[in-house]
């Protein structure tokens, strides 16, 4: 359970960019019993400030990140609601602002009061759930594409390595080492993790988001399980398969290990192993299936626009 002391609202306006750092501010420390909450709602705040500001993709990456660091997926169920009751805290204090100002400030609360109003009128339209999984060996750019499409259509999006590393106690920032290092990728750590990305996929699609699962996919069984449950939960379901030059791959995988700083560590040996071992995607699953090679050019409106093109072509 994230129930943790914390500032006062993190709405826009009480969040500061200071030497690189996002430093929350106007906190109300000085109460005992208010300063305790429930994390996804003041998460819910920064959300709905975002979208409410015209800045959507920066919502959903925020709440994504969030996400991954925490594995809070069952505060998505109430996210809904503590978006719109933040809007409307909004509301009412552009309300009485509104009535306390004078001159040209009267019109900046009446901007505030329309917009947060507004947005808590479509925050409490419904969305359509879909599930949609990725599909290739590591270095492909799964993650890239599988990025874009969040900010685009405001998917959660569950990573293998993510995942994976949180079997082992791990944050995705940390990296493994020793005996936990030598199963990070071993087959019952892989059985294990797609398991878990299933029970997640079937909450959030309960929960009515539509999910995007980043993961290789080599295995026809894993793809099978997904599309299994997308068809018992009667939603959409898309293989979005992302494939790369071998010598593309292996560029990749060499700089990633270099920098350090991907939450993925699977290496060349991973990559030899999955290009063993992968089953190809069958006759009878690329109907369902969008390819991109990630060594073409990559415009976003166009794959976003593909990709909405063939999960409608499914439905």
């Amino acid at each position: 359970d994230l129930w943790l002391p914390l500032p006062g609202g993190h709405h826009l306006a009480n969040l500061a960019l200071l030497d690189d750092r996002i430093i929350a501010f106007d906190g109300i420390e000085f109460s005992e019993r208010l300063r305790w909450i429930d994390v996804i709602n003041d998460v819910a705040f920064t959300v709905m400030d975002f979208q409410a500001r015209g800045q959507p993709a920066a919502a959903r990456r925020f709440l994504n990140r969030y996400l991954e660091f925490t594995g809070d997926y069952e505060g998505l169920g109430l996210l809904p609601f503590y978006e719109v009751y933040r809007a409307l805290v909004r509301v009412k204090v552009a309300a009485l602002t509104f009535a306390q100002v004078r001159g040209q400030r009267i019109s900046s609360h009446a901007d505030d009061f329309i917009r947060y109003f507004s947005a808590a009128q479509s925050l409490t339209e419904a969305q359509a759930p879909w599930l949609v999984i990725m599909h290739g060996v590591t270095g492909t750019g799964k993650s890239n594409v599988s990025e874009t499409l969040l900010e685009q259509t405001g998917a959660i999006r569950l990573r293998s390595d993510v995942e994976r590393k949180r079997l082992f106690g791990l944050s995705p920032s940390e990296r493994s080492s020793g005996e936990i290092k030598d199963a990070v990728y071993g087959t019952e750590t892989t059985r294990k993790t797609y398991d878990r990305l299933r029970v997640l996929a079937q909450q959030l699609l309960l929960f009515e988001y539509p999910v995007i699962v980043d993961a290789t996919f080599l295995k026809r069984q894993h793809r099978n399980a997904f599309r299994k449950l997308a068809a018992s939960l009667n939603v959409p379901f898309l293989i979005l398969d992302v494939q790369a030059t071998s010598a593309t791959l292996r560029q990749r995988i060499a700089a990633r290990a270099v920098a350090s700083d991907d939450v993925s560590e699977a290496d060349l040996s991973v990559l030899e192993q999955q290009e063993r071992d992968q089953e190809p995607l069958a006759p009878d699953e690329r109907v369902s299936t969008l390819r991109l090679h990630s060594g073409d050019p990559f415009d976003a409106a166009e794959v976003v626009g593909m990709f909405k093109a063939t999960l409608e072509e499914g439905t």
